[in-house]
């Protein structure tokens, strides 16, 4: 998508030449025309951004001065301090918030117009006039305290003899708008001082009077990249040489590669000519690309576009307070990336979801379950709709559950108890099974000079999960049921696990739907890791286990529906694989794996290049090289690509990162 903005400076990140176009209609209550701009640029919401108008309210006064607090329209989150009018956007650190003015010409020729403004420390300010040959919003700033701007050209007059301009405070701004003062000449049938209509060099509208008041004409910013997505470390051409100035030439191109509206950017020139450069990318992502044409009169104009770079993205730590991230699980919750972790400072169960598709920004954590010390072991999945977490009360030894009161998370249900009589819900797994939740788990046993354990599994008797049926135990043989994955296999629950007393990989499925009667278990793999991660998903309608054996990263496909007899293993990573959290999940209809090598100290990605899984692409790299331990991985497949979360070892902090 391509956009284009003049402006007379620096300009703001947000508008694009299709903004606005022009309208014939009235003018509604608010001062505008109820004209739509795009919904965003550059991850910047344009939905409450002024819209273009075409007149003016019929009660408005004429009035030369202005204050602040007289606006015509604004948006919501403003606070009206007369005569000034705060635009404080950091209280909206997700917004854009403004404030339109407008003045009654009466015949009388546009001058200019002054803001008088308060702004915050490093905050800026940014002014548009509204342009009635274009259709559009012209953008001026930023400005970091009062400005004056000129608008002695007929472009800027409504239909009905009115002029508009918008004080914009971007996300983060804190802007007080003191006043305004708007300039006229009410003879410009004489010239006065060189403004009226067009101007010339001594303005069009008259003789011309001082001929201080000749327009000079912006020129027009033209960038056309080769291709509009790009994988990492790949070059891109573009091409600016369309960009022309009407009246004079075009004396610099400038980029910004990144979106800060910086223009220092470095791009490759091979033949002196800035109008023609190449372009490279780190990191994946899309990234807003600028360009900022000045011409020999100083006038300015610029022209965006959106890349897609394709690759792993930059990583973001989305939470640093304390030692947290355990237990880290993560899914698409209505069509955002969540997830569900242990903070180990508090000892409480937490839950983050981002605010985009793709996790670039997350809003603040929120606390699901305190007292005590429960968060452990957390397992998450979307039940009947609502993101649900199944986890460990550490303190009472219980196994329990809580699901969302909403589709988002945003508020929360109590949490449930579903078993307590022993010490019972480590390594819980939660799925759907036959539209009902349920959970496989461990049972902790302590005996007389020796440690045992059990695999159990409850299923709840309604699509909610508020009420539970009752807990079986699924294999008591010796040292068992650590490390458990529950998946849905062909209509009835099925479970993949460790088994201790032997270091043995076991699969097992129910003999019904309800998980009420389960046979002995399969032995996969004798030879499994004392600590053996394992995930199982359905790949292309066969349950497949991906785990850690013999220090190796080894994949397993099912050769029938249920599981009752298994394809040759594969061994996919074989250097030093251990405690690697691996995680197995369906993108784009093939399997995909994340998992963290010991051996390089490397949190990898590698998707498969078929549905099967009989053949890997190659790994990704997307934390640490031989620098770095990495714990508690969580794999979601987005609508936009590929979610990794993870805990960095080393400093006990939760962090993300997207595979575009």
């Amino acid at each position: 998508m391509i956009h284009r903005l003049h402006t007379a400076g620096l300009a703001l990140l947000i508008l694009s030449a299709s903004l606005f176009a022009a309208s014939c209609g009235g003018i509604s209550a608010q001062g505008t025309s109820g004209l739509q701009g795009p919904a965003a640029i550059d991850g910047i919401e344009l939905n409450d951004l002024p819209e273009l108008p075409d007149g003016r309210l019929a009660s408005q006064l004429v009035e030369q001065a202005v204050s602040g607090s007289t606006y015509i329209a604004a948006s919501d989150n403003i606070l009206e301090m007369p005569p000034a009018l705060w635009l404080n956007a950091l209280a909206q650190p997700n917004g854009l918030q403004w404030s339109q003015y407008g003045f009654d010409l009466q015949g009388q020729a546009p001058l200019s117009v002054s803001i008088d403004m308060s702004n915050g420390q490093g905050s800026v300010a940014f002014v548009a006039l509204a342009d009635y040959d274009s259709g559009r919003w012209e953008i001026h700033g930023p400005y970091s305290d009062d400005c004056e701007l000129a608008n002695d050209d007929a472009r800027y007059i409504s239909p009905a003899d009115t002029v508009f301009v918008a004080v914009l405070a971007p996300a983060g701004n804190d802007v007080t708008v003191n006043g305004l003062l708007f300039s006229t000449d009410d003879d410009p049938d004489n010239g006065g001082n060189g403004g009226g209509g067009n101007g010339g060099d001594g303005g069009g509208g008259g003789n011309g009077g001082d001929g201080g008041g000749g327009d000079n004409q912006p020129p027009t910013a033209d960038l056309q990249p080769e291709q509009l997505e790009v994988a990492v470390d790949e070059w891109i051409n573009l091409d600016a040489s369309g960009s022309f100035d009407p009246d004079g030439e075009i004396v610099s191109f400038e980029y910004d590669t990144d979106g800060d509206m910086d223009f220092d950017d470095v791009v490759w020139d091979e033949d002196d000519d800035m109008s023609t450069v190449k372009v490279g990318y780190s990191y994946g992502g899309p990234k807003q690309l600028w360009l900022r044409v000045t011409d020999d009169q100083g006038a300015q104009d610029m022209a965006s576009v959106e890349l897609l770079v394709h690759g792993v993205g930059e990583v973001a730590q989305i939470e640093n307070d304390g030692d947290t991230g355990f237990y880290n699980s993560m899914v698409l919750v209505d069509g955002k990336p969540a997830i569900a972790y242990y903070n180990a400072d508090n000892a409480d169960l937490m839950y983050r979801r981002a605010l985009d598709e793709m996790g670039k920004e997350w809003a603040e954590p929120q606390v699901l379950d305190g007292p005590g010390d429960v968060g452990q072991y957390a397992s998450m999945q979307v039940v009947d709709g609502n993101p649900a977490v199944a986890y460990y009360d550490a303190t009472n030894g219980n196994l329990k559950f809580i699901r969302a009161a909403d589709a988002t998370g945003a508020h929360w249900s109590a949490p449930q108890t579903l078993e307590f009589n022993s010490d019972v819900g480590q390594y819980c797994s939660l799925a759907v099974i036959s539209g009902n939740p349920a959970i496989a788990y461990h049972e902790y046993v302590l005996g007389d000079g020796f440690v045992d354990g059990n695999l159990r599994f409850i299923r709840a008797v309604n699509p909610q999960g508020s009420s539970w049926g009752q807990p079986v135990s699924v294999d008591n043989d010796g040292f068992t049921g650590r490390y458990c994955s529950l998946a849905e296999v062909n209509g009835r629950p099925a479970v993949s696990y460790q088994r201790g007393t032997g270091l043995e990989l076991h699969y097992v499925r129910s003999l019904d739907q309800s998980g009420s009667v389960w046979p002995a278990s399969i032995v996969l793999d004798d030879d499994v890791n004392i600590n053996s991660y394992n995930s199982m998903k359905i790949v292309n309608g066969l349950p497949a286990i991906a785990y850690e054996g013999d220090f190796s990263l080894k994949y397993l496909r099912a050769a029938d529906p249920d599981g009752a007899s298994w394809e040759d293993v594969q061994v996919l990573d074989q250097d030093w694989v251990t405690r690697s959290y691996v995680q197995l999940e369906i993108v784009d209809g093939r399997p995909a794996l994340a998992w963290y090598c010991n051996g390089r100290d490397q949190l990898n990605y590698m998707p498969a290049a078929d549905e099967d899984g009989l053949n890997w692409q190659q790994r990704e790299v997307l934390f640490g090289n031989h620098n770095h331990n990495v714990r508690y991985v969580s794999l979601a497949a987005l609508q936009g690509g590929v979610g990794v979360c993870f805990q960095d070892e080393f400093i006990l902090d939760l962090n993300y990162v997207a595979l575009y």
